[in-house]
C-alpha cells in the first residue's frame, strides 16, 4: 500500500506541474512558444539524446528493484513511459517563461525518444546475449 501511496502522489505532482505549465504558456504569452532549432547534432541535442538514454535504464532498475511502483506489469514499458513522461514534461517547462528557454523543442524531443529507442535497444540486445550465454 505504501508504493501506491508514493506513487499517487508523484503523479498528482506530475500532473500538477504539466497543469501549471500549461497555465503560464497561456496567459502568459500569446502562443505556446515553439523553438526555432534544427536536427544538428549540437552540445543541446547530444544532451537530451544521452540523459533520456540513461533515464531508461534508471527507471528499469527502480521498477525491476521494486524502488519506485509499477505502472505496467512490464519494467521495460515502464521505464519506457516514465522517461517519455520526463522528457516531455522538461520540454513543457522550457516552454515557460520561468525557463527563459526558447521554447518548446520538437527536435529535443525527438532525440529524447532516439536516446529512449536506443537504450531499449540496447538492453534487448544484451538480454538476448545473455540468454545465449
Amino acid at each position: 500500500i505504501n508504493n501506491m501511496v508514493v506513487w499517487f502522489y508523484s503523479m498528482s505532482k506530475l500532473i500538477y506541474y504539466i497543469g501549471i505549465c500549461l497555465y503560464f504558456c497561456m496567459n502568459k504569452i500569446t502562443a505556446f512558444p515553439i523553438a526555432e532549432d534544427n536536427m544538428d547534432f549540437q552540445l543541446d541535442k547530444k544532451a537530451h539524446l544521452s540523459v533520456s538514454f540513461g533515464l531508461y535504464y534508471t527507471f528499469y532498475t527502480l521498477s525491476s528493484d521494486s524502488l519506485i511502483p509499477s505502472i505496467t506489469a512490464n519494467h521495460s514499458l515502464d521505464a519506457l513511459l516514465t522517461s517519455t513522461i520526463v522528457g516531455f514534461t522538461y520540454e513543457l517547462y522550457q516552454s515557460t517563461p520561468i525557463s527563459k528557454s526558447d521554447g518548446f523543442s520538437k527536435h529535443d524531443m525527438i532525440y529524447n525518444l532516439i536516446g529512449i529507442g536506443l537504450a531499449k535497444l540496447s538492453h534487448e540486445f544484451f538480454l538476448y546475449f545473455k540468454d545465449l550465454i
